[in-house]
């Protein structure tokens, strides 16, 4: 879907055209990632131009932000039509998903800027046939339940630390294998020294019978030569 509005913006004869290009983008009901977008020299160019750099910000809101940042700077952005301001409340319970499953009602609805439970209700259930995320709402427990959710842009500074958590587990990972290794080479060398004593012992087992056996052959080659009527009385 991506692919239709880089194409329209390609091909935007001028920065008017361009900044309709891009309120058709993030009002569409099928598109939910914009860094495609935001990477067209044409969209950049609207981060230069005083009068449409509002429609750069507009697209990275819906790339980044939420609906909070939305009230927050709303004086820098166009003015959000209804499905605009639906869509972005919906990408940010997205953005609330990532930092737990389980949301509270009371924490979407103060998110969301929501006063009435059945919006938040209707703005869930919407979400839900789009495919923006998958869950759902627990009513005895007062949250929304979310079990999948699409994935959101994310900026360079996010990019960064996502990176950053990532050596640190490839390290961790590293460092458990090292650990590991050194259990099982231990393992190893216990095993080893066990079979070596194992041998031993075996080998003293074997020993000591072998003594048994001689000492008794001997006992009865000696208890043979003695008279019959000595014979099986022990030795003085």
């Amino acid at each position: 879907m991506v692919e239709v509005y880089v194409k329209s913006i390609r091909g935007a004869p001028s920065l008017d055209e361009t900044a309709r290009c891009v309120c058709e983008a993030v009002g569409s009901d099928e598109l939910f990632a914009f860094g495609e977008l935001l990477a067209e020299p044409k969209v950049t160019a609207l981060r230069d131009s005083p009068q449409h750099a509002k429609f750069y910000r507009l697209l990275q809101l819906f790339a980044y932000g939420t609906y909070g940042d939305a009230i927050a700077n709303k004086d820098d952005l166009p003015e959000l039509s209804g499905l605009m301001t639906q869509k972005l409340r919906q990408l940010t319970l997205v953005s609330m998903c990532t930092r737990s499953r389980c949301i509270t009602v009371e924490d979407a609805m103060n998110a969301l800027h929501l006063q009435n439970l059945q919006d938040l209700y209707f703005l869930f259930i919407g979400a839900l046939y789009k495919g923006i995320l998958q869950g759902r709402v627990n009513s005895q427990q007062g949250t929304l339940e979310i079990t999948s959710w699409k994935s959101r842009d994310v900026t360079d500074e996010e990019l960064i630390k996502i990176r950053e958590k990532l050596s640190d587990w490839i390290d961790h990972c590293a460092s458990v294998a090292d650990n590991l290794r050194a259990i099982a080479s231990n393992a190893e060398n216990a095993i080893a020294e066990a079979n070596v004593n194992e041998a031993k012992v075996e080998e003293e087992v074997r020993r000591v019978r072998k003594t048994l056996q001689e000492e008794e052959e001997q006992r009865n080659l000696k208890d043979y030569r003695r008279p019959k009527t000595q014979r099986g009385k022990k030795y003085p």
